[in-house]
């Protein structure tokens, strides 16, 4: 745990070998500067308000989650936690501060939503498969099978109602990867049509069962095989069946 004392301006007086390593200066260095000075701009002025209560007497201690700006000008998450100390009269002298890295507990939690994240494709994974366990006597004519569960859905959702930014079997859709911002444009067709060189992806494969249903605007997180992972925005659809009245192409 880091351990810093500075005084009621934000100057600096001891830094402790821990504190050192989180904000990147030496104690030298950190003694020539004042809090103000690593932190970052956007909680410099919650952090000054709490200097300024803690000089007037109005609080004994506080504890505070912002950012510092390392020596090597990266970012760095923490929890200070912060108390008064007082002069032989009780007047307020300095502020005693221990200081809590956050790097391995933002990490951990990245991490756990990741794979709360692979769990629900899993999980829709699953269900195409049972999907896929029900037309196995049909494996004579896969496509005669899967046109059944096509327009079984279809009595559901007439395919009049469907709107026309909705990504449905055989559509076409440009999509954009946020963390890279490429897009890219592919079809999603039938198990059998699937052909990397024309951009044809199966619908029961992650990608397209993971297109299937959205409409322009919305995003969804894309497992790779590898368990890497991306988030994609639906950008454009275009030749929807349902559109262009060719539901069995």
């Amino acid at each position: 745990m880091g351990i810093v004392r500075y005084d009621l301006s934000g100057r600096f007086l001891s830094a402790n070998p821990a504190a050192c390593a989180v904000t990147g200066y030496n104690e030298a260095e950190l003694l020539r500067m004042t809090l103000k000075d690593i932190t970052h701009p956007d909680d410099w002025e919650e952090s000054a308000d709490c200097l300024q209560r803690a000089a007037q007497g109005l609080i004994n201690s506080y504890t505070i989650r912002k950012c510092y700006i390392r020596k090597d000008g990266t970012i760095v998450h923490i929890i200070g936690y912060n108390a008064v100390a007082h002069d032989q009269v009780g007047r307020p002298a300095m502020i005693i501060g221990q200081i809590e890295d956050l790097s391995e507990r933002l990490k951990a939690e990245e991490e756990a939503r990741l794979h709360r994240e692979r769990l629900a494709h899993v999980t829709r994974l699953h269900t195409l498969g049972e999907m896929a366990a029900g037309i196995a006597h049909e494996i004579n004519q896969p496509l005669t099978a899967i046109a059944n569960y096509t327009q079984a859905w279809a009595k559901i959702v007439p395919a009049y109602k469907v709107p026309r930014d909705v990504v449905t079997l055989n559509s076409r859709v440009t999509v954009e990867y946020k963390s890279i911002g490429e897009r890219s444009t592919v079809t999603v067709g039938y198990p059998l049509d699937w052909d990397p060189a024309t951009a044809i992806v199966s619908v029961l494969d992650s990608l397209g069962s993971a297109l299937m249903g959205l409409s322009v605007g919305q995003s969804i997180s894309w497992l790779f095989p590898d368990g890497s992972g991306r988030r994609l925005r639906v950008l454009d659809v275009a030749d929807q069946p349902e559109t262009v009245s060719q539901l069995w192409r």
